[in-house]
């Protein structure tokens, strides 16, 4: 009995402490007063990233402020220009297909016909996620969004949605629409997929999620450097005023933004800074 009783002691202890904790991609920035920790995240996830590792909520405490990719109160998407109309800048092909989606997923079409591409993408993509139970409210900056409000620290963000979206208008709209017609015909996929990439993201797996990113943007040239290498230039150049200015903030961006090629992280180290990665020590 007593053997017994010492082998289930035994498996238990062994299957809860062989369960992996995860250890997301994490960096220490510092200059020599200021100080910025910098959390690379997906803006829709699902329950099972909670509870984070103490080692990013003990960072997260020490520090004096909050930054975001977007400002408060532009992350809800908000129309640009009254006067859009979608029919004006795709095929009729095209805009078939966006009826289809949208009768799909049950949202009234006159919804999206009046969005911009980009944000018919975030539409849809938010509701495929939503089915495979990843939601914004789960995702890492609502959660320190909460959390630096219970703290009464300042919350703030890099850029205004208006401001990205402006950009996104330029692109050219050859391109705009083709990215359009391929999420949209391949959403589903892409929604399973991004199951995969949070799991890479969990375990800090930046080879993994590079790969499967370089995947879904390698038909965008444009849009890629418009999302995501001029905007990683405009996020480090405020990141070394925050350093300069001898400031303490904690920084939730988009994973993208910190692996690959000029990604913000690289930046920060070309321009003399002393960058850490900060990890699990129980691995």
């Amino acid at each position: 009995m007593r053997t017994i009783l010492i082998t289930i002691i035994f498996l238990v202890f062994f299957s809860c402490n062989s369960e992996k904790e995860i250890s997301p991609i994490f960096y220490e920035v510092q200059s020599e007063n200021g100080e910025v920790y910098i959390l690379g995240s997906f803006h829709s996830l699902d329950e099972s990233i909670y509870p984070l590792p103490n080692y990013i909520i003990e960072k997260f405490n020490d520090s004096e402020e909050f930054f975001m990719e977007l400002k408060p109160g532009n992350i809800s998407k908000q129309k640009q220009d009254d006067t859009f109309e979608l029919k004006n800048h795709v095929s009729e092909e095209t805009l078939q297909l966006v009826k289809n989606v949208a009768d799909d997923l049950l949202i009234p079409s006159n919804v999206l016909l009046q969005l911009q591409p980009a944000e018919i993408i975030q539409e849809v993509e938010k509701n495929e996620l939503n089915k495979i139970g990843f939601k914004n409210s789960q995702g890492i900056e609502a959660y320190f969004h909460y959390l630096a409000r219970k703290r009464n620290i300042k919350i703030d963000g890099f850029e205004e949605y208006s401001k990205i979206m402006e950009k996104v208008q330029k692109l050219d709209s050859i391109e705009t629409e083709k990215r359009l017609v391929y999420y949209l015909n391949n959403r589903k996929v892409i929604a399973k997929e991004t199951k995969q990439l949070v799991e890479y993201w969990k375990f800090g797996n930046e080879t993994g999620l590079l790969e499967k990113i370089e995947l879904f943007t390698s038909d965008s040239p444009k849009q890629k450097d418009t999302l995501l290498y001029k905007r990683n230039r405009i996020i480090t150049d405020k990141i070394v005023t925050m350093l300069e200015e001898g400031r303490k903030i904690f920084i939730v961006v988009g994973a993208g933004h910190i692996i690959g090629n000029d990604n913000i992280i690289e930046q920060l180290e070309k321009k003399g800074y002393i960058v850490k990665k900060i990890e699990n020590a129980i691995q």
